[in-house]
């Protein structure tokens, strides 16, 4: 019950930075993709290259990994019809705060496949952004599916790599559509975070208490 990871609130004064000082474009449709590279393998990233292959002011922003990884994804995209100028990479910001604050610049998080975002769909979803998920079967592919689920923000859980683009090429599209996505997260994180560490606790000893009482003699 209640949800796989913690979710925890964003500090109300997060400082103000704007698109222009992250280096990236103010029309752009800015799809946030930072995955760990490990997590990062040909279907998904062939699913986020036809999303900005299908609408040129999409914009892919991926984590910077290193410089070979940086280089085989610039030659993948290239080979698959998107150019430089719809690739951004970025590093994660050591103060906090400033992370968060650079993260919600973004119109979309975009979860992996089949190992998905823990930590960073937690934040991205305290901050407001929406986090789109191909839920898979395990456990490692569901944590972003669990915390939408706990927030009521079940449309964001697609079934799958198909269903998954589909709604986003959808999202990315409509810009209407994509702020009420938006708004909704905003609306249900602000409603939900205030209570959730205790219904998670409580959730978390109910659950040992009722291993302890099943493991009793």
């Amino acid at each position: 019950p209640t949800c796989y990871h913690p979710m925890v609130g964003s500090d109300a004064s997060l400082p103000v930075i704007t698109r222009s000082e992250a280096g990236l474009p103010d029309d752009a449709v800015i799809l946030a993709c930072m995955h760990a590279p490990h997590k990062v393998r040909p279907p998904i990233v062939d699913v986020w290259l036809r999303v900005a292959q299908a609408n040129p002011r999409v914009l892919l922003w991926l984590d910077a990994l290193d410089t070979t990884a940086q280089d085989s994804i610039r030659r993948y995209a290239r080979e698959r019809g998107v150019g430089e100028g719809q690739l951004r990479f970025w590093s994660f910001h050591t103060d906090h705060g400033r992370y968060l604050a650079t993260l919600a610049l973004a119109d979309l998080f975009l979860d992996c496949h089949p190992y998905g975002a823990h930590s960073t769909a937690g934040e991205a979803l305290s901050v407001g952004l929406p986090v789109i998920t191909p839920a898979g079967h395990c456990i490692h592919a569901r944590v972003a599916a669990s915390m939408l689920r706990e927030l009521g923000l079940t449309d964001c859980i697609r079934d799958g790599l198909q269903d998954y683009e589909q709604y986003v090429t959808v999202l990315c599209n409509d810009a209407q559509q994509r702020n009420n996505v938006r708004e909704q997260t905003r609306r249900l994180v602000a409603e939900h975070l205030a209570g959730h560490a205790p219904r998670l606790t409580a959730s978390l000893e109910a659950a040992y208490r009722a291993v302890w009482e099943a493991a009793s003699p």
